[in-house]
């Protein structure tokens, strides 16, 4: 539970001190949330890049709904976030077992970001 509050309150400090002591930067908290969904979800760049740095799987997220930390990153108009995920080759397509969720650029297109061209520049 602490490492899931400090990735999604951005205590970048504090999410590195648990990595450096061995914490799987891919393991899940509470509710079934990676912390990198947690970080991205709430826009925290500076800890989405370090989880990432960590090789922290781009396209985990919460396992029983299939949310994907790019499809959060969208719904929160997290733009920065989203680049990097991208970057990372997170997946655009909706989680393929059973999930709720949607595809990112859905996200996008309902929060009016294709008019904008800000999805173009995504990719």
């Amino acid at each position: 539970m602490a490492f899931s509050s400090a990735a999604a309150r951005g205590h970048i400090e504090v999410v590195r001190l648990l990595l450096e002591k061995g914490t799987d930067p891919d393991c899940t908290g509470y509710g079934c949330r990676t912390r990198l969904l947690c970080a991205a979800a709430c826009g925290r760049l500076e800890v989405v890049k370090l989880l990432l740095h960590k090789k922290a799987n781009p396209n985990s997220g919460h396992y029983d709904l299939g949310r994907t930390p790019l499809s959060r990153a969208t719904e929160g108009r997290h733009v920065e976030v989203v680049r990097l995920l991208l970057e990372k080759c997170a997946n655009l397509d909706p989680p393929r077992y059973g999930s709720r969720d949607r595809a990112a650029l859905s996200y996008a297109a309902e929060g009016g970001h294709l008019k904008s061209g800000t999805v173009a520049c995504w990719r």
